[in-house]
């Protein structure tokens, strides 16, 4: 190290402030690590620095020593006695003197010079070392000012920083504790709310599913019922046309065309009636069994589309509610941000403000510190310098005095000089190492203070710190703990909300269903409304085969008296037989009902059919039988034997052995109405007409 350079000089790589990254709830620990032994290498260089200054001071001491040392060696030189006069010992002795006093001078001359010289030299070397110690010292002070304040800021930015940090997590854990209290009470409040309604849903549900269960067992029961008392009136009026038939067929022969006409009449009026009220019956079924059908099939539309209208309302606003909280969440998130980073700056500015008058009032105390050092120096400095020139003053009197008496007192007085050179000699060492002690004490002293202060305010900062990072630790990782099992406590609750909607998706599922099992019973309904109603057809095909069983007795009555010579005009019953002459036709029509569509009728004469003629070519043959032929619709085609009955015929007999007249008979039913009631297939059909033509 060369006598320019600074003692304290801090490197290009000792920052005087830190830098940390901000994280959530403290700092990074590798940043905090490297500037800990960041400092600490500092710390080490500015020690061995300090050695180094110290090692300099001690040589620069030794120096002063050596220059003192000379300065003795010449003051030594410089008592000599004054010229004298030489002239009374002769003169080669005068000459030898005056010789040896020139020589002296010379000498002396070239010792004050050197004197001079060596003493410029030493101030400036004394000058240049001051000059070094008070740089290093206040460089010292600077750097011990600047390390104590640093660690002060440091100490209390950690301390603020531990602080914020502590209260942003109580505040942050306080809002999230009361945000998870708000969700779970707003998550029980719906799921409360979703499970009343679904209850609710579930229960009317299961009403209306009850009353159309009832409803349709009440409609099946009446279908049934209905359904046994038209078989029954079926098997009642069937068993009475069985035996009203037999009871005709036994009185047919006996009674002749009036009885056959009275019994036809009774046997249609009969069938009339049957058909009548089967039909009624039917239609009235049908029609309760469609309404029923239709107000189970709306009922059960009304209450899915409520129920699905519901489920979607119910979704919708909690998806809204859901973007709302999310929204509501982040913008109080936001403001709390923008509000812990303007609590920072502020905190930090004010951290800056304090650390600059920190800094301030450090310089002022080191100022004062170093003025007062500098008068303590200069004021030893002026004493020292005082003592010196007094005894050089003191001393070039006693030679001036001194240098008469030189011959006489001239060992007496070197010995005196030497003694007093020697004693003050050592006082100036002494007072000189008592100063350099008392400085070196101090500076000591003041070293050890500053370590020390520097060791506390270090110890003390790290010491609160790893408190407050302990606690700033303890209080996040409790909070983390609290929002955690908030979190899994809200997340259970959400969990058992969706259990519970998913239940009474489930129990409306089970609904739809019992609707679906009362549609299925409904049709189950219809499907018996249609196995009824085939028994009816059934039971009307019977009647149709009870019409053509009495149309063919009709027939073979109408038949028998034509077996005679002549058919007699009389025999005519009012059941619509007419007789006599050329214009005698009897006319049996048997109407039919069925599911067919009823059409207008007429009847054609069989190519098969003999004329009677009493002596004609056929005389082995004694009677001819009227034929009786299929009825034909209007547009040409043969009328339905299922439901709507056995085709209408028409017996024409031949009178006087004349042959029968080709006839064509149009049925419009009696009064000029059709014979029976039009069932629900026969309602858009066009009405049947039967006219009689001759030709």
């Amino acid at each position: 190290m060369s006598h320019g350079e600074e003692l304290f000089a801090l490197g290009g790589d000792v920052t005087t402030e830190p830098s940390f990254e901000s994280a959530l709830r403290g700092y990074e620990k590798k940043q905090v690590d490297r500037y800990v032994a960041r400092a600490e290498h500092e710390i080490a260089t500015l020690a061995s620095e300090r050695e180094q200054a110290y090692t300099q001071i001690h040589k620069l001491a030794g120096q002063v020593e050596v220059l003192q040392r000379d300065l003795t060696q010449v003051r030594k030189q410089m008592n000599v006695v004054d010229r004298a006069s030489f002239r009374h010992l002769g003169p080669r002795v005068e000459s030898i003197l005056t010789l040896a006093e020139e020589q002296a001078e010379q000498i002396l001359a070239d010792a004050n010079g050197e004197i001079e010289a060596r003493r410029a030299a030493a101030e400036h070397i004394i000058e240049e070392a001051r000059e070094q110690a008070a740089r290093a010292l206040k460089d010292f002070e600077i750097a011990l000012a600047a390390r104590r304040a640093e660690e002060e800021r440091h100490s209390a930015a950690q301390r603020a920083e531990a602080d914020a940090a502590l209260r942003s997590a109580k505040d942050e854990s306080a809002q999230l504790r009361k945000a998870a209290q708000d969700a779970l009470a707003k998550a029980q409040q719906e799921a409360t709310q979703l499970r009343d309604s679904a209850k609710e849903i579930h229960t009317r549900a299961q009403q209306e599913a009850t009353k159309l269960r009832e409803t349709a067992r009440e409609t099946l029961a009446n279908a049934r019922q209905e359904a046994s008392d038209l078989r029954d009136a079926a098997k009642e009026v069937h068993a009475k046309a069985l035996q009203e038939a037999k009871r005709l067929t036994d009185t047919a022969t006996e009674a002749g065309r009036a009885t056959h006409a009275k019994a036809q009449q009774e046997a249609k009026q009969i069938i009339d009636d049957a058909s009548m009220a089967g039909r009624a019956t039917r239609a009235k079924a049908q029609q309760e069994a469609e309404r029923l059908t239709t107000q189970a099939s709306e009922a059960a539309k009304r209450s899915r589309a409520e129920t699905e209208a519901y489920v979607q309302r119910m979704r919708t606003e909690t998806e809204a509610y859901v973007q709302h909280t999310r929204a509501q969440t982040q913008q109080e998130l936001g403001a709390w941000r923008a509000g812990v980073e303007q609590e920072v700056n502020s905190r930090r500015e004010a951290a800056d403000r304090e650390l600059a008058q920190r800094r301030s009032a450090a310089e002022q105390e080191f100022a004062k510190r170093r003025d007062e050092l500098d008068k303590q120096h200069a004021a030893r400095q002026q004493e020292v310098e005082a003592g010196l020139a007094s005894r050089q003053q003191e001393l070039e009197n006693g030679f001036t005095t001194r240098r008469d008496e030189l011959e006489t007192e001239y060992s007496a007085r070197k010995n005196e000089l030497e003694t007093e050179y020697t004693a003050r000699k050592n006082e100036i060492e002494q007072g000189a190492a008592g100063v350099r002690q008392a400085a070196e004490q101090d500076a000591a002293a003041l070293r050890q203070r500053s370590e020390a202060e520097a060791a506390e305010l270090l110890s003390r900062a790290e010491a609160e710190a790893s408190d407050k990072r302990r606690k700033a630790d303890e209080h996040v990782a409790a909070s983390r703990r609290q929002f955690e099992e908030y979190a899994a406590t809200t997340q259970q609750h959400l969990a058992t909300t969706q259990q519970h909607l998913a239940a009474t998706q489930q129990e409306s599922a089970a609904g739809r269903q019992q609707l679906a099992q009362v549609m299925l019973e409904i049709a189950q309904a219809q499907q018996q409304l249609a196995d009824l109603r085939q028994e009816t057809w059934k039971a009307r095909q019977e009647s149709d085969e009870f019409q053509r069983q009495m149309s063919e007795l009709r027939l073979q009555s109408v038949a028998g008296p034509i077996d005679g010579p002549t058919a007699p005009a009389g025999d005519s019953a009012s059941g619509g037989v007419a007789g006599g002459g050329d214009d005698g036709v009897s006319v049996a029509a048997g109407a039919a009902s069925g599911s067919g569509t009823g059409t207008g009728l007429k009847t054609e004469p069989a190519d098969t059919r003999q004329p009677v003629n009493a002596g004609a070519e056929e005389s082995a043959q004694s009677t001819t039988r009227p034929v009786a032929e299929p009825v034909t619709t209007v547009d040409g085609g043969t009328a339905s034997a299922g439901v709507d009955g056995e085709p209408t015929v028409a017996a024409v007999p031949g009178e006087g052995g004349r042959g029968a007249k080709p006839t064509k008979i149009t049925s419009t039913g009696e009064n000029g109405k059709r014979p029976t009631k039009p069932t629900t297939d026969e309602r858009s059909a066009k009405p049947s007409k039967v006219t009689i033509d001759k030709e």
